[in-house]
């Protein structure tokens, strides 16, 4: 997924967005629609445009550079006034730049000078993100979308964290997710979406309400157990410990086939010995194993980790 379609499917999604990153109340962003549109003179397209019915308000032209371009202020402001010329809106106009890093800018013409002077176009340098104390779980996706790959995974997990912590409607948090899911696909486009939605809830586990609701019954059951007595009472709760087991043993089956995917991907071909000491390993180690895979080189890498975490002595 190209990264201008990822931060489309997020102003679409989140409309407050734009507001966050130019320091404005993502409360401002009500009675907006985001929208593509194409200038078609000279066939532009915008990355976005915010078009409100009231007049009252500015429409924002939004476009998002992630390479360096000497000409980019020049097409960009070439392009709304096309639209300013093809379309005539009532509204007022503003217009942000969103660059990936601020070297990324090589400088404002000096026949532009006044419309940034004036903040009609303003510019956002997403390296900057990280310095803000207060950003939100919608500018979060942003940073997932330029952090390095080595803390990209732990980012994203912390993410899933939070949105679970909040409360959304339920198509909202199916579309975060979604788009999160997105970022790590474009990252790591050697792995499968659902290799990374299992590493995504493999933290989760404990917490699930599934996980819970067998912890609870299990320790239900075994507390009855030892308060009654009978042949019959024995054999139903046996029944049941075992269908939880079952359970539980199924979420480590899964994991398995998880970090063994993942390890095909990555070296093509693991080796038998390596595989069978790989599923003598715990839930807990399958978990360690799959976040430290992405720091491996080589298959030497591999064969190192298991035997500092002793299933090679």
């Amino acid at each position: 997924m190209r990264t201008d379609t990822l931060f489309y499917q997020l102003f679409q999604t989140f409309h407050g967005l734009l507001f966050e990153l130019i320091d404005e109340p993502a409360s401002n962003a009500e009675g907006y629609d985001f929208v593509s549109v194409e200038v078609k003179e000279k066939a532009f397209r915008f990355d976005g445009i915010f078009l409100t019915a009231d007049v009252e308000k500015p429409i924002y032209f939004v476009e998002v550079q992630f390479q360096k371009n000497p000409d980019f202020y020049w097409s960009f402001v070439g392009e709304i006034f096309l639209y300013l010329s093809q379309y005539k809106p009532l509204q007022d106009w503003k217009a942000v730049a969103v660059f990936a890093d601020r070297n990324l800018d090589e400088g404002i013409p000096r026949q532009f000078h006044e419309l940034f002077v004036s903040q009609r176009i303003r510019c956002v340098y997403l390296d900057t993100l990280r310095d803000r104390s207060d950003n939100s779980l919608e500018v979060g996706i942003v940073e997932l979308i330029i952090a390095d790959e080595s803390v990209t995974l732990d980012m994203a997990k912390e993410l899933v964290r939070d949105l679970r912590n909040q409360e959304r409607a339920a198509t909202v948090s199916q579309k975060t997710v979604e788009l999160i899911v997105g970022v790590l696909l474009n990252k790591f486009n050697n792995l499968s979406r659902k290799e990374i939605e299992t590493m995504l809830t493999f933290d989760e586990l404990k917490q699930s309400r599934l996980f819970q609701e067998l912890a609870a019954e299990y320790s239900r059951e075994v507390r009855l157990e030892a308060r009654l007595e009978g042949k019959k009472i024995g054999e139903k709760i046996g029944k049941k410990k075992g269908k939880l087991e079952g359970k539980l043993e199924g979420k480590l089956e899964g994991k398995l086939e998880s970090v063994l995917g993942v390890l095909k991907r990555r070296f093509k071909r693991v080796s038998a010995e390596s595989k069978a000491k790989i599923s003598h390993l715990s839930a807990s180690q399958l978990d360690d194993l799959l976040v430290a895979i992405f720091d491996f080189k080589s298959v030497a890498d591999l064969t190192a980790w298991l035997k500092v975490h002793g299933v090679d002595r």
